[in-house]
């Protein structure tokens, strides 16, 4: 579970998870000398982990922090509302929760994606209703893994039919649902 959280940090000091041998010390400390010689970015800082030996790109600012939280501010809300939709539609052999969130959920990044690139004049990743709506709620509302786990138990029972028809029809109607939501998106804010 924090194996990601880790690898990103120890990278920002230039730690490799690889499977190459140790070097030998006197190998070791020839990297070490010739890494001192290189020209460093102009935004780079020292890295603490290395004896400020190796010169690192500086670290993001508190925005990073804040876009965490958004992140999982939106996430947490978008997961609660997707387990209330499926509380509220489950014992069904069609998996109609699952379904009826994705669809609603591309609309919606659709119809959001468009209104930021309209009205603020681009959609960047870093835009806080971005972070708190897009991949925050509805990132946490819809889910993909849901729908690979119900297509694999469809098939392996005996709807076989009827699982070919939901794993395509939930790809193609959450295309037309985003393309649609951002047509709505677009007509509403001419």
């Amino acid at each position: 579970m924090f194996v990601l959280p880790v690898v990103a940090i120890l990278g920002r000091c230039g730690t490799r998870v690889s499977q190459e041998p140790i070097p030998s010390d006197a190998e070791h400390q020839f990297r070490r000398r010739r890494r001192r010689f290189r020209a460093a970015p102009p935004e780079a800082t020292p890295c603490p982990r290395d004896g400020g030996n190796r010169a690192q790109p500086a670290a993001r600012s508190n925005g990073s922090v804040k876009s965490c939280v958004t992140v999982a501010l939106g996430g947490a809300l978008g997961t609660l509302t997707r387990y209330l939709v499926d509380e509220g539609l489950a014992d069904r052999l069609f998996p109609v929760a699952t379904f009826l969130v994705n669809i609603t959920g591309s609309f919606a990044l659709g119809a959001l994606l468009a209104t930021l690139l309209v009205r603020d004049g681009g959609a960047s990743p870093r835009h806080p209703l971005r972070l708190l709506l897009g991949t925050g709620f509805l990132g946490g509302y819809t889910t993909y893994s849901a729908l690979a786990v119900e297509t694999d138990t469809l098939l392996r029972g005996d709807h076989l039919a009827l699982g070919l028809s939901y794993a395509v029809g939930s790809v193609l109607a959450g295309l037309l649902a985003a393309l649609a939501g951002v047509a709505a998106a677009r007509s509403v804010l001419r």
